[in-house]
């Protein structure tokens, strides 16, 4: 069963949210989403667009795919600039609720400003708070709708970094718990930078996605970019304890954080909806769980995708499948609902 937890302790879903909400809330007008590549919906705030006008002949960057300085993702093993083979789980949600979908999530993008494409950096700020800053202006003088649903969805990207950024080869691990629960605790207070910036910009209503699965991610389990340099490294544990260390704040500290801001604040734990999704993986038409349908994107070394991508849990070696997307919303949805 999901769980919920509230500052007023009820107990009915997957969110949480502050005393103020005792009231029937009414329907968002709107879905506003800052996030990564889960949520990158291949529009012109997407990555897909953003690196193709940073490059040459658009940009002043060279391509070099040595450097990672190429258009992610690009357009052949991806569908529309989305890093899957479809729409991305808050796009179904807001079609769910037949509501607009503002979303400036972009690949890549870790939970402060910055990008895993380190590139992008010096030109754009596409973190989550180089997100809301662009969301800001977009605003100009207005404040932002009360009535919509801003959706912060972040924080694996941080990792995937961290771990690119220290781990040469399998021979040397410099990835101790102290020094992955500070990144994670960097993470935490990022997002709450961020919910406090959204407070100031008039949201009232924020939903805070909790991190997926990393440690069960066909990269966290060998398939990654330093199986080129050596042999296979397995980040499962170093996942593991990146991901509980974040959930387990975000649950804890999540409400506290609603009521010092006067806002309602709901927690979705993607993880505990992931379980029950594989739980009923027959039922949803899975018969694969563990690889990617379409392999090569945590390596550049693309092969032949599945012929059934709707049985597959992933589509590559980070990101979910239209199906499990499509699920994910599903939840979402239910989760929403069940609010008081």
């Amino acid at each position: 069963m999901s769980r919920m937890l509230s500052v007023c302790g009820v107990m009915v879903g997957v969110m949480l949210m502050a005393c103020a909400s005792a009231a029937p809330a009414r329907p968002f007008s709107r879905i506003v989403v800052f996030g990564d590549s889960y949520s990158d919906a291949g529009n012109a705030n997407g990555s897909q667009a953003l690196s193709r006008s940073l490059l040459q002949p658009n940009g002043p960057v060279a391509v070099d795919a040595a450097l990672s300085q190429v258009e992610a993702p690009d357009r052949v093993h991806y569908w529309q600039g989305h890093w899957s083979n479809g729409k991305t789980a808050v796009e179904k949600l807001a079609a769910r609720y037949k509501i607009a979908l503002d979303d400036y999530a972009v690949g890549g993008a870790k939970s402060d400003a910055g990008n895993y494409y380190t590139w992008l950096t010096p030109y754009i700020k596409t973190g989550v708070l180089g997100q809301i800053e662009r969301f800001k202006k977009t605003l100009g003088s207005k404040a932002g709708d009360p009535d919509a649903l801003c959706v912060i969805f972040i924080s694996a990207n941080d990792l995937f970094l961290y771990v690119d950024s220290n781990v040469a080869d399998s021979s040397a691990m410099p990835l101790t718990t102290s020094a992955l629960q500070a990144l994670a605790d960097q993470s935490v207070a990022n997002i709450d930078t961020a919910l406090q910036a959204l407070t100031a910009l008039g949201a009232k209503r924020v939903m805070v996605v909790g991190v997926p699965d990393l440690s069960l991610l066909p990269w966290a389990r060998g398939q990654n970019f330093q199986g080129l340099v050596k042999k296979p490294v397995n980040f499962v544990n170093e996942s593991k304890t990146f991901q509980d260390r974040i959930n387990s704040r975000l649950a804890s500290e999540l409400p506290s954080s609603a009521h010092r801001l006067g806002i309602q604040v709901y927690y979705f734990d993607y993880l505990a909806a992931s379980v029950e999704i594989r739980k009923n993986a027959v039922k949803n038409g899975y018969r694969n769980l563990t690889d990617a349908c379409q392999p090569g994107g945590s390596t550049g070394n693309f092969r032949a995708a599945c012929s059934n991508p709707d049985s597959y849990y992933f589509w590559d070696e980070y990101h979910p499948t239209r199906r499990t997307h499509q699920l994910i919303a599903n939840a979402m949805y239910k989760a929403l609902e069940r609010r008081p």
